[in-house]
């Protein structure tokens, strides 16, 4: 028996105001960066801080609250998958990859402004079941 599990539950500061786009085939798409910190226990005992950056995208009617309701430094709980993509950089002929977060819900966190918060089935945030994959 195979056993295949991608999920991923995150939450963290945006780092920057979430950035919006039509898809070829006319899908909303809107993407941000989410800081994550965390502490690590030290060989002696003593804790240090980590910041982990993670890059988050949403499709379809989560994408439309993320651009009216979030800006950099909005505290959110992103629920999704890790998606993995890999390229030759037309420049240098090099290999890259990167791996994306796709959010299936994106719960909004502290201050919001109860009149602005969308309607939906997770107060203070939005979900969606059109993520295409």
């Amino acid at each position: 028996m195979s056993v295949s599990i991608n999920t991923v539950m995150l939450g963290g500061n945006l780092t920057r105001d979430p950035e919006s786009r039509t898809t070829n085939s006319g899908n909303t798409e809107a993407k941000f960066s989410v800081a994550v910190n965390s502490k690590r226990k030290q060989a002696d005992g003593s804790y240090s801080d980590e910041v982990g950056f993670f890059n988050v995208v949403v499709y379809g009617r989560t994408a439309g609250p993320v651009m009216d309701y979030l800006q950099k430094g909005s505290s959110v709980v992103v629920e999704g998958n890790l998606r993995f993509s890999s390229w030759e950089d037309k420049d240098t002929g090099a290999k890259r990859s990167k791996i994306d977060i796709v959010a299936h819900r994106v719960h909004f966190v502290g201050k919001v402004d109860a009149q602005n918060v969308p309607a939906g089935p997770s107060q203070g945030g939005v979900d969606t079941e059109d993520v295409p994959f």
